[in-house]
């Protein structure tokens, strides 16, 4: 387009009305990029910080796992355990429990009752079961939980993907020697979980802000999970 001048020197409407149009597209242009770019600024702010809690939730469920006396249930979903401590000071036995419930997963905290004779009735991911030797003779001590429950909260929320392989054994456990429980409910998968040295913990989260998830998985949680006590 030819430019026109008009008698005061300046240029024509069209001219003016086309000079806007392009600055607009322009501007918008780079207005179009700027929310893109902040956008995945927020997003990369958001996956970070999401990664941090469920790691930090990770290292938690370790801490719980290697104290377990003894752990006393292991499936891909569920992690039962005794946390006790029987050397000075004693405390108050409870059982601790991480259990996938639909998209969450969730601790528990029971209050338990102790028996020298196997509970016949309770379900076995809820009875740990400890050897206890004193001189040459050893006893086991049984104990179940009691309801209502103690105390209970959402330790990650969120989860996508497979929830049935959350805590997962290696290919070839190793096991350790540890007291077997006897006549008690499931006794064969309560020996097994009794007995395993190593597991991990592998989560898959995804909450609405994000669209993809975020995964996170410990190296492998070495536990002490056969305790035989001795006085």
């Amino acid at each position: 387009m030819s430019r026109h001048w008009d008698a005061d020197g300046g240029y024509t409407l069209v001219e003016m009305l086309v000079t806007i149009i392009m600055l607009t597209l322009i501007t918008g242009s780079i207005t179009a990029v700027v929310i893109t770019s902040l956008k995945h600024q927020n997003s990369l702010q958001v996956r970070g910080s999401v990664l941090a809690s469920v790691r930090s939730s990770l290292e938690d469920i370790d801490r719980d796992i290697r104290s377990a006396n003894p752990l006393c249930y292991a499936t891909g979903t569920e992690i039962t355990m005794l946390e006790s401590k029987e050397t000075s000071p004693v405390q108050t036995p409870v059982i601790v429990d991480y259990k996938v419930q639909g998209t969450k997963l969730v601790y528990t905290q029971y209050n338990v009752v102790s028996t020298v004779v196997p509970p016949a009735t309770a379900p076995a991911n809820y009875t740990c079961s400890v050897a206890k030797t004193t001189g040459t003779l050893t006893s086991t001590t049984y104990y179940t939980e009691l309801t209502p429950i103690r105390s209970q909260r959402t330790v990650i929320s969120n989860l996508t993907g497979s929830t049935s392989t959350i805590f997962a054994l290696p290919g070839a456990p190793t096991f350790n020697t540890c007291p077997a429980p006897v006549n008690v409910p499931n006794a064969l998968t309560q020996a097994a979980a009794m007995a395993i040295q190593e597991l991990t913990v592998s989560v898959s989260v995804q909450p609405s802000t994000l669209s993809s998830p975020v995964s996170a998985s410990d190296c492998g949680t070495y536990l002490r999970n056969y305790a035989v006590a001795t006085s």
